[in-house]
């Protein structure tokens, strides 16, 4: 966005809009804050929200996307931010295929707006109208780092869309073999081995079942010949982000 003398100049255009046309609508407002949030413009979704002129859910009529659609597509962590405490509905549904703010996050690996949406509550399992999962997207295009913290907070790996397809399988037909040993678990496991022949069989966050491993999960033994039959002892994630 350009700016003039300083000044962001979709600010003005607001502030000329709020001075000039009091009868400017919310949906022209609201047009506004979407167009604000895809250029990555702070100030501009900054001074929308803050004069609680703009909709933050106020759908783009071409599209039936929201700002924070398009926030979480390029990765603008601080407008995400800024429009989720504006009252932004995290699990908002935009699009023909009806894709959350977190499938477009996964999808382009933003790892932040990823951990955002999360901690505000987003349904980490939301589906699309193709039966894909936030997991789906980001197998299908080899983001291992968001693969992690999507499975830390519980996405199911063996969830099928409609074609049938588990995460695991797009990432294998894209040739994604890091994030395809991440899916099956081989990755979390060898770790957990390697921690247990260093430490004696002392702490290690591990897969039983599927499932990622918590303080309130049964400990699960070892053979002898890696933990001397010992149970591990649960671990915090941390590390197995």
């Amino acid at each position: 966005m350009g700016r003039i003398c300083g000044v962001n100049r979709l600010g003005v255009i607001v502030v000329f809009c709020c001075l000039m046309v009091p009868s400017f609508s919310l949906g022209g407002f609201s047009n506004l804050l979407f167009l604000a949030a895809g250029e990555g413009s702070v100030r501009g979704v900054w001074l929308l929200v803050r004069l609680h002129v703009a909709d933050p859910n106020y759908p783009q009529q071409r599209t039936g996307f929201v700002p924070l659609h398009v926030a979480s597509f390029w990765g603008y962590h601080r407008i995400v931010e800024l429009l989720l405490r504006a009252g932004a509905h995290v699990d908002v549904s935009g699009g023909i295929d009806r894709m959350t703010p977190l499938h477009f996050a996964a999808g382009q690996g933003r790892a932040g707006v990823v951990r955002t949406l999360l901690d505000a509550g987003a349904t980490v399992d939301s589906i699309s109208n193709y039966g894909q999962t936030p997991l789906h997207q980001a197998a299908f295009e080899g983001h291992g780092d968001v693969v992690r913290q999507l499975l830390c907070a519980g996405a199911r790996r063996d969830s099928a869309d409609k074609e049938g397809r588990t995460p695991q399988r797009l990432a294998a037909m894209n040739g994604h073999d890091d994030v395809v040993q991440l899916l099956s678990g081989a990755e979390r496991i060898s770790r957990c081995v390697a921690a247990i022949r260093s430490d004696g069989g002392g702490g290690c966050a591990v897969i039983a079942g599927g499932t990622l491993m918590n303080e309130k999960t049964p400990l699960l033994r070892f053979p002898s010949r890696l933990g001397r039959g010992r149970p591990s002892s649960p671990l915090a994630t941390s590390g197995l982000r």
